[in-house]
């Protein structure tokens, strides 16, 4: 992101990888051009216990843990609505959501404050997310399997901000690029459905980013999902069902 040349602001509840992120992009820190926040986002402001993967910090989450519990640590830390800090720093180009489990939440909150960056993506674990960004206005989706990047070591093409074409390396277990610098096909919301269902039902969960742009108003979003059942009831009770979620 630093690379195209945006301004980043990163968010994370772990106070160790602000610290991390904070040490090594110290330069961009003090230009101006990175802030790093040490909160987690929710619903609403609160204190919460936020638990610590001792292993693997990208396990880390505010989901209590099932199992292995000792391998776990329980955090206290700040939490506050994603669109608070949007109305704090700024509206973003784009939103990169990966919340380990509370991303509907995270969407939720931003759908309620109609906060729809031109692009966004967020980790998905289940049909929610991806009908919420339906009902936030987006037409246009790429299903990323986020296991792949940076597996072959290859130089990918992306575009600064001015428009220049840079290449840039991508490392295991990140996000990848993002927006316009996305490979593939954009996908309507039916046929991005059937492809996240059939990858689950074939390959399990796995890790994939959902990518969304191209906005459009509310009903034609939710008109454009057809008349598949399952997708509309889920979508009625995003729009409707829930007070938090109605538009202001």
């Amino acid at each position: 992101y630093l690379g195209k040349g945006c301004r980043v602001v990163g968010i994370d509840a772990n106070p160790q990888l602000v610290e991390t992120v904070g040490e090594r992009y110290a330069s961009s820190v003090e230009a101006g051009d990175l802030v790093v926040i040490n909160v987690g986002v929710g619903a609403e402001e609160a204190m919460m216990p936020f638990y610590v993967n001792k292993r693997q910090s990208g396990l880390s989450s505010f989901l209590a843990p099932r199992r292995s519990v000792d391998e776990w640590e329980a955090i206290r830390v700040p939490v506050r609505p994603l669109s608070a800090l949007v109305r704090e720093h700024g509206n973003p180009m784009f939103i990169k959501v990966d919340a380990e489990g509370v991303d509907a939440v995270v969407l939720h909150d931003l759908l309620a404050h109609d906060l729809c960056p031109p692009s966004i993506s967020v980790e998905v674990h289940g049909i929610t997310a991806v009908c919420c960004l339906v009902a936030m206005g987006y037409r246009e989706f790429q299903l990323v399997n986020c296991a792949k990047i940076g597996k072959d070591n290859r130089v990918t093409p992306v575009r600064t901000i001015e428009g220049q074409l840079v290449g840039h390396r991508f490392e295991r277990f990140s996000a990848g690029p993002f927006g316009d610098d996305l490979p593939d096909a954009w996908l309507p919301p039916m046929d991005t459905l059937v492809r996240w269902f059939g990858k689950r039902i074939f390959l399990g969960n796995g890790w994939y980013d959902l990518h969304a742009r191209n906005l459009v108003s509310m009903s034609d979003a939710t008109a454009s999902v057809g008349d598949d059942p399952h997708v509309t009831d889920v979508l009625r009770s995003i729009g409707h069902g829930m007070p938090a979620l109605r538009r202001r």
